[in-house]
């Protein structure tokens, strides 16, 4: 059925942004769209989508952010975020009497 749906709305959207019937037919579809989404068969799946989006597009900028932000520490103030090296090293305990 997910298939049959997305080739019906894809095409309906095709229709929509080709079409050159007039504003009168653009509201036709428009209302008609509106009560297909009121649907709750079809509301469910397409508020998970646009949450699922949503988040995405969160954590992207997020991460754009957080990107830009080291690029200008660097060059505007010489900082960059610390950098941690790991060494391989052996540790040697040393006693000392003192008597």
């Amino acid at each position: 059925m997910g298939t049959k749906f997305g080739i019906v709305v894809g095409a309906g959207l095709g229709y929509l942004l080709g079409t050159r019937a007039g504003r009168e037919r653009y509201e036709q579809i428009k209302e008609a769209a509106s009560k297909v989404r009121q649907n709750k068969v079809v509301a469910g799946p397409l508020d998970a989508a646009a949450e699922k989006v949503s988040e995405a597009v969160r954590r992207g900028g997020e991460a754009a952010t957080d990107k830009v932000v080291s690029i200008v520490k660097e060059r505007v103030f010489g900082q960059s975020e610390p950098r941690y090296e790991y060494v391989d090293a052996e540790v040697i305990e040393v006693h000392m009497d003192t008597k």
